[in-house]
C-alpha cells in the first residue's frame, strides 16, 4: 500500500495537502547530511565557553575561601596583606593553567610530543586549583547555608531566656518579701504564737522559691538542649551540602580539562576534513531509447559503443526473396531490441522464454562443463 495511503487513511485530507506540508521540508533538512564542522560545532562552543568562563569562577570560588578563613585573623594587617597577595597569585595560577592547557592539548591533537615544561605547569596549576576550588567551595557553601540560621537560633534562645527569666522573676521577686517578711516578724517578736506562724510561713516560702527556681532552670535547660539539636541539624545540613559543592567542583576541573581536549580536537578534526578529496561527481545515467530487459541481469558491454540497428523496411511487393535484405540469416553480433546476450559464447541472441540465458542447448552444456570441470554425461533416459 502507498505510504501516503496509509497516512490518509481516516481523514479527509488531499494527497497534495499533505506532500505540500511544512514537514517534508524539515524532515529533509534534518535528513541532510552535513559535515563534521557543522554537526560538532554547537558542542566545540558550549566546551570554549565553559573553559573561558570556568576560569572566572573557579578565580571568585578560591579568593572567597581564602578571605573566609583570612576573617578569622585578628590582624587587620595580617588580612589585607593576605588578600591582596592572594588577588594577584590567583589571577597568575588561571592564566597560567589556560595557557598550559592550550599549548599541551594543542601538541596532543597534533599528536606530538608535548612541551615537558608546559605539561609540569598544567598538572601543578590544575592540582592547586583543585584543591583550593574544591575547599573553598565546601568552606563557602557552608558558612553561606549555616551562619544565618546559626545566628537566629542565637537570636531565638535569647529571646526565649529573657521570656523565662521574666515569667518567673515575677514569682521569685514575690517569694523572696515574703521570706524577708517572715523573718522581720521572728527577729522583732517575743511571742511564741507570732514566731511559729512566721517560721511556717517562712519555710513554706522557702520551699515555693525553691521549686521555682527548678522550674525555671529546666525550662533554661530545655531552651539550651533545643539550641544545640538545631546546631546540629544545621551543621549536619551544612556539611552535606558543603560536601555537594566539593564533588561538583572537582567535576568542574575534570571537565574543564575534557573541554581544552576537545576544542583542539574538533580544530584538528576540521583542518583534515577540509584537505580531504573532494569525491567524483557520479555521471548522470544516460537515457536509453530501447528497452535493454537483460540489463538487470547481466552487464551490457555494447551498450555504451554500439548503437541499436533496426531492420530497413522494403517498400513494394518483391518477389524474388533471394533479393531481399534479409538480415535474419546473419549472425546476431549487434543487440537489437528484445534480444540478449548469450553468458558462454558472448554473442546476441533471440530469446524465447523470459529465463533464457543461452542462445543454444550446446552452449548450456558448455558452461555448465567449464563451471563445474566434468563432463555433462546423459542419462538413458
Amino acid at each position: 500500500m502507498n505510504f501516503f495511503n496509509i497516512i490518509r487513511k481516516g481523514t479527509d485530507k488531499k494527497l497534495s495537502d499533505l506532500k505540500d506540508s511544512a514537514i517534508y521540508d524539515i524532515a529533509a533538512e534534518k535528513l541532510e547530511p552535513k559535515t563534521y564542522a557543522s554537526q560538532a560545532k554547537p558542542l566545540f562552543l558550549l566546551s570554549k565557553y565553559f573553559s573561558v568562563a570556568y576560569h572566572f569562577i573557579s578565580y571568585f570560588i578560591a579568593l572567597i575561601g581564602i578571605i573566609l578563613f583570612v576573617l578569622q585573623l585578628d590582624s587587620l594587617l595580617q588580612r589585607i596583606i593576605i588578600i591582596s597577595l592572594s588577588f594577584l597569585f590567583l589571577g597568575i595560577i588561571e592564566i597560567a593553567k589556560g595557557n598550559a592547557s592550550t599549548t599541551v592539548f594543542s601538541s596532543v591533537a597534533r599528536k606530538e610530543q608535548s612541551n615537558t615544561l608546559f605539561l609540569i605547569i598544567l598538572l601543578v596549576t590544575t592540582i592547586f586549583s583543585f584543591v583550593t576550588s574544591v575547599w573553598s567551595a565546601k568552606e563557602s557553601i557552608y558558612y553561606a547555608s549555616t551562619n544565618t540560621k546559626f545566628s537566629n537560633i542565637d537570636s531565638l534562645q535569647n529571646s526565649q531566656i529573657d521570656s523565662i527569666n521574666a515569667l518567673y522573676s515575677t514569682q521569685i521577686v514575690g517569694l523572696e518579701n515574703v521570706m524577708k517578711a517572715n523573718q522581720n516578724v521572728i527577729s522583732t517578736n517575743k511571742t511564741n504564737w507570732k514566731i511559729n506562724i512566721a517560721t511556717n510561713g517562712l519555710n513554706e516560702a522557702q520551699a515555693k522559691l525553691t521549686n521555682v527556681l527548678e522550674r525555671k532552670e529546666n525550662a533554661l535547660l530545655s531552651i539550651q538542649s533545643n539550641k544545640t539539636n538545631s546546631y546540629q541539624a544545621t551543621a549536619e545540613k551544612g556539611k552535606n551540602m558543603a560536601m555537594f559543592a566539593a564533588v561538583l567542583f572537582a567535576l568542574f576541573e575534570v571537565l574543564n580539562l575534557i573541554c581544552y581536549w576537545f576544542v583542539f580536537q574538533y580544530y584538528q578534526s576540521c583542518l583534515l576534513e577540509n584537505h580531504l578529496p573532494n569525491e567524483p561527481q557520479r555521471e548522470q545515467p544516460k537515457e536509453n531509447k530501447t528497452h535493454d530487459v537483460t540489463s538487470a541481469v547481466i552487464p551490457n558491454p555494447f551498450i555504451t559503443t554500439l548503437q541499436p540497428t533496426f531492420e530497413k523496411k522494403i517498400i513494394g511487393f518483391q518477389f524474388n526473396n533471394d533479393n531481399r535484405n534479409d538480415i535474419s540469416n546473419e549472425p546476431k553480433n549487434e543487440l537489437l531490441q528484445g534480444n540478449r546476450i548469450c553468458q558462454n559464447c558472448q554473442n546476441a541472441y533471440t530469446y524465447k522464454t523470459h529465463n533464457q540465458k543461452y542462445c543454444s542447448d550446446d552452449c548450456r552444456i558448455d558452461f555448465w562443463q567449464k563451471k563445474n570441470k566434468k563432463k555433462l554425461i546423459f542419462s538413458n533416459k
